[in-house]
């Protein structure tokens, strides 16, 4: 049902076209997933974590976009200013058979971009020695899969690298049998059913 590993205590409802898996890890760690009905995609990932001191982290993306509100409010610093930006934003998207990274403000020509595989994680450099980053997929992680060159696609348009990493077919198998075991625990509502 899930895509995150087996464990913790979930709960599922559906609410609007979109079906919410709310996690919470026995370290009391927090994921929810979003997935879209029609489209049958994560449309989002995101995480909170709980310090050795107990205090509670804000939720962090690993899919899908921040609110426009908590973009604004993550730019500002404790000193009240705000980063530049020009700074490059990566997100992580997922499409039925793709892995999706886009990453803006990224001015330059298509030719100047090289992405590899190293380490098992993908590596964006720039010709000119601009940029440079490393992107994990963990849902291949979590599953032992190695990353290989041939499945990666990128291409440049309107200031934006998008990067295409296409899933494997064991993912896409998994992934349909996820979507199975969702489909027979949609409830609509918000106040949730056990899911696992």
């Amino acid at each position: 049902m899930s895509l995150i590993p087996p464990g913790g205590k979930k709960q599922a409802w559906y609410k609007e076209g979109i079906q919410r898996i709310h996690t919470i890890m026995p370290d009391q760690t927090e994921c929810i997933e979003e997935f879209d009905i029609k489209e049958n995609i994560c449309v989002a990932r995101k995480w909170r974590r709980v310090d050795k001191l107990g205090r509670i982290s804000d939720w962090e993306y690993e899919i899908g976009e921040l609110p426009q509100q908590q973009q604004d409010k993550s730019k500002q610093v404790t000193t009240d200013l705000f980063a530049a930006s020009n700074q490059p934003v990566i997100t992580r998207h997922d499409s039925e058979g793709y892995y999706l990274f886009k990453i803006t403000q990224m001015p330059w020509p298509e030719s100047n971009y090289q992405v590899t595989v190293e380490d098992n994680q993908l590596v964006v450099r720039t010709a000119n020695k601009k940029f440079y980053k490393k992107l994990t997929i963990t849902d291949l992680d979590w599953q032992k899969i190695q990353l290989v060159n041939n499945f990666i696609k990128f291409k440049s348009f309107n200031n934006t690298l998008v990067i295409f990493y296409q899933k494997p077919p064991s993912i896409v198998a998994f992934e349909k049998a996820a979507k199975g075991a969702r489909s027979q625990n949609i409830k609509e509502g918000g106040e949730g059913c056990r899911a696992e």
